[in-house]
C-alpha cells in the first residue's frame, strides 16, 4: 500500500512507520527518490494536540547528567526495573556515562522510566584532530568545555585512525556538538554514523552526511517508507570496515531510517518486543497524543511559531511557557529543551520551552557594583554582565530610556534585582537582569555539598540553611518530605531553587523553600 501524507511527514520528522510500501528490511533494496521532505501541515501552532490516554507518560531525550538512578538535563528517573538498550543490544545502567544521549521512556511526572535507550551519532575512525574539534568518519565534531571524555581519554592522547564513539547534537551546519567521546579499545564489528541525507544523487546512488559520502549502490535499505530523501534521517553502516581515514567516502553496506524519538528498534536485539504495547511503528513506541520532552539545537527558524531541533518540528503559540528567556530569543544554533505533545501530524506542539543556558538565578538586592569589571555582586552571588545583557527596569522611578532600558552605570546598590543566566563556577554569565520592586531573595542553580543528614546544600556558592519550617516540593509542586527531596539530589547535576519568606541579605537566614527544577 502508499503511505499517506500524514505518514510520510511523520516520518521525515524521524518517526518512521513500518508496514508503507517500500519499507522493511531484509535483503531488498527500495527504490530512492530524491526532493526534500513534505512541507509541515501543523503550522501556527493552531493544531491541537490529541490528549494521551495516560497523561503521565511519554520521552524524554537529553544528556546523560548524574547518577544514583538516572538523570537527565538534572532531572532524576527511577531505573530499577527499567529495560537498557545500548546500540540496539540488551545493556545495564553500567554501560552508560555521564555525558551521552539517551531517550528515556516511561512516567514523565513520577519520573520512572521503563526504557533508556543509548544509540552513538558515529563510530568510527579519527580523520583528523584540532585544538577544538576532531573529524571522525567524515564528521566534523565540535569539542566544548561540557564534552565529557571517557577515562583515560583526551585530545592530546588521540592519534589519527583511533576508533571514536561520540554522542552529541547536530548543528545548522551538520556539525556534530560532542557531549560524550569514548575511545574503543576493543574491535568493533561494524562503523556507523546517523545524520541527515543532504546531495542525494539517484543517478549515482549516492548521498553526503555532513563531510562523508555514501555510496549506497550496494547497500540494504531499511525502514525508508518513501524511499531515501534528501533531509531524511539516517543511520549508515560499514559493516566490511572498509572505510579508510582520511578515505571522506564508503561503499554503505545498510541504510536505515532512524528516530530521534525511538524507543525501540525493529532490529534490537534487547529481547524485547521491538513493536511496542500501542504502536504500529517499527521505529519507536511514540505515537500520535505521547508527551515529548526533548534537548536539542534549533537548527531552523520555520516563520514566526516554529522550528526544527533536528529532524523534529516544533511549533509553539499564545499559551507556551518560556523560561529563562522569551520567543525571540529563538535563533539558529540555541539550546533548548522543548516539553510537549505530538499532533496528529507529527509535528511536537510546545506547551514550554525552556533556554537552557539560562538555568541559573539569583534576586536579591545589590551589595557591589564593579563598573570596571562589569560585575554585580548580589546576595554573595557574582553576576557578569560583560555579555550586554539587557537591563530593564520595572519599578516607577523613571530610570532609563524610553524602552525602561537601563545601563550598568544606572544601577545602585540596594536595587533589588532579578537576574537570569548560566553558571560559569559560582558565577552567573548573566543572560537578562531586570530591576523591580522589592520582593523574596531567591537563588537557582546546580546543587553541591548535598548532606542529607544536616539537610544542608549549596548553590552557586552559597552554603543553604534549612530548618524545621522549610518546605520542599519536587519537580511538578508536589510536596515531599525533606528525606525525599534529599534523597533526589545529585551534585552538580540537580537544579534546586531556594526561596526565602523576604528579601534577606543573609544566607544565614533559613531558607523558606527548596524545589526541584527541570
Amino acid at each position: 500500500m502508499k503511505c499517506t501524507n500524514l505518514q510520510l511527514l511523520i516520518f521525515f520528522l524521524g518517526l518512521g512507520l513500518a508496514g508503507c510500501g517500500g519499507g522493511g528490511g531484509g535483503g531488498s533494496s527500495t527504490p530512492a527518490t530524491g526532493g526534500s521532505p513534505p512541507p509541515s501541515t501543523g503550522g501556527g501552532g493552531s493544531n491541537p494536540p490529541p490528549a494521551n490516554p495516560d497523561p503521565g507518560t511519554g520521552l524524554a531525550r537529553g544528556s546523560i547528567t548524574g547518577f544514583g538512578s538516572v538523570y537527565i538535563n538534572g532531572k532524576r528517573f527511577d531505573t530499577d526495573n527499567a529495560e537498557f538498550i545500548v546500540d540496539g543490544r540488551a545493556a545495564t545502567q553500567d554501560d552508560l556515562s555521564v555525558g551521552m544521549i539517551v531517550n528515556v521512556s516511561g512516567n514523565l511526572d513520577d519520573g520512572v522510566a521503563s526504557v533508556v535507550r543509548f544509540d552513538e551519532d558515529v563510530k568510527g575512525p579519527v580523520d583528523d584532530i584540532g585544538t577544538d574539534r576532531l573529524t571522525v568518519f567524515g564528521q566534523t565534531v565540535l569539542i566544548g568545555a561540557t564534552t565529557v571524555f571517557d577515562d583515560n581519554l583526551s585530545l592530546a592522547s588521540l592519534q589519527v585512525g583511533d576508533v571514536l564513539e561520540v554522542s552529541g547534537l547536530r548543528d545548522a551546519a551538520d556539525n556534530l556538538v560532542a557531549s560524550f567521546l569514548e575511545r574503543k579499545t576493543n574491535a568493533v564489528d561494524k562503523y556507523e554514523v546517523t545524520g541527515f541525507v543532504r546531495d542525494l544523487d539517484t543517478n549515482a546512488n549516492t548521498f553526503r552526511i555532513d563531510g562523508l559520502v555514501v555510496d549506497y549502490s550496494s547497500a540494504i535499505l531499511d525502514d525508508l517508507p518513501g524511499g531515501l530523501s534528501n533531509g531524511a534521517l539516517v543511520e549508515v553502516e560499514d559493516e566490511q570496515l572498509v572505510y579508510s581515514p582520511g578515505a571522506f567516502s564508503v561503499l554503505a553496506s545498510k541504510v536505515e531510517g532512524k528516530s530521534l524519538t525511538a524507543v525501540r528498534d525493529d532490529d534490537d536485539e534487547s529481547g524485547s518486543d521491538s513493536s511496542g504495547d500501542d504502536n504500529s511503528s517499527g521505529s519507536g513506541d511514540v505515537t500520535s497524543g505521547s508527551r515529548i520532552e526533548i534537548e536539542g539545537l534549533i537548527t531552523e527558524l520555520l516563520g514566526g511559531d516554529g522550528f526544527r531541533l533536528g529532524g523534529i518540528e516544533v511549533r509553539f503559540s499564545s499559551s507556551t511557557i518560556f523560561e529563562y528567556s522569551e520567543s525571540g530569543a529563538l535563533q539558529v544554533g540555541v539550546k533548548v529543551e522543548v516539553y510537549g505533545v505530538l499532533d496528529d501530524s507529527g509535528v511536537l506542539q510546545a506547551t514550554k520551552i525552556e533556554f537552557s543556558n539560562n538555568e541559573s538565578r539569583v534576586a536579591g538586592t545589590i551589595a557591589g557594583i564593579d563598573l570596571d569589571a562589569q560585575t554585580l555582586n548580589v546576595f554573595g552571588v557574582t553576576v557578569d554582565v560583560s555579555s550586554g545583557a539587557p537591563i530593564e527596569n520595572d519599578t516607577d522611578d523613571g530610570r532609563g530610556d524610553s524602552d525602561d532600558r537601563l545601563a550598568l552605570s544606572d544601577l545602585l546598590v540596594g536595587d533589588f534585582v532579578e537576574v537570569e543566566g548560566r553558571a560559569n563556577g559560582n558565577t552567573i554569565l548573566a543572560g537578562e537582569i531586570e530591576v523591580d520592586e522589592l520582593d523574596r531573595t531567591e537563588l537557582r542553580g546546580r546543587v553541591e555539598n548535598v548532606d542529607g543528614v544536616a539537610r544542608s546544600l549549596t548553590i552557586l556558592g552559597i552554603d543553604i540553611v534549612t530548618d524545621g519550617r522549610t518546605q520542599y516540593e519536587g519537580f511538578n509542586d508536589e510536596i515531599l518530605t525533606a528525606e525525599e527531596f534529599f534523597t533526589r539530589l545529585a551534585s552538580d547535576q540537580t537544579v534546586v531553587e531556594a526561596q526565602w519568606d523576604d528579601a534577606v541579605t543573609d544566607p544565614m537566614v533559613a531558607v523558606h523553600e527548596l524545589s526541584l527544577e527541570d
